[in-house]
């Protein structure tokens, strides 16, 4: 799967469904190069509204140079503009820590 404004920013597209999302793109960790393995969820997709769960970010770090993350947002639908604006979000999340980090909209 391609989108020109994906490749324009770097973020390679593994998987995309209404529900869910997985992709790759570089990025900086505690003052390190990393690539980040995200996988993003539509948390008011029709198969998950009845959860009720925040908004989070849960970080697990890895040895290596790719660092495991997963997001769920309050969104319908996982599409291009929002794994755009997820990968905007972790770039310039300057305090990002491990753990999961929940917030509500």
């Amino acid at each position: 799967m391609t989108d020109a404004r994906l490749e324009a920013a770097g973020i390679e597209l593994v998987a995309l469904a209404p529900e869910r999302a997985e992709f790759r793109l570089p990025g900086r960790w505690q003052g390190r190069p990393v690539r980040w393995r995200v996988t993003l969820e539509a948390l008011d997709h029709p198969s998950r509204r009845q959860l009720a769960v925040p908004q989070y970010i849960e970080l697990v770090p890895a040895g290596g140079e790719e660092v495991p993350v997963r997001v769920g947002l309050r969104i319908v639908r996982v599409d291009v503009p929002a794994v755009l604006k997820t990968g905007i979000m972790l770039r310039n999340y300057r305090r990002l820590r491990p753990g999961r980090h929940e917030w509500t909209p």
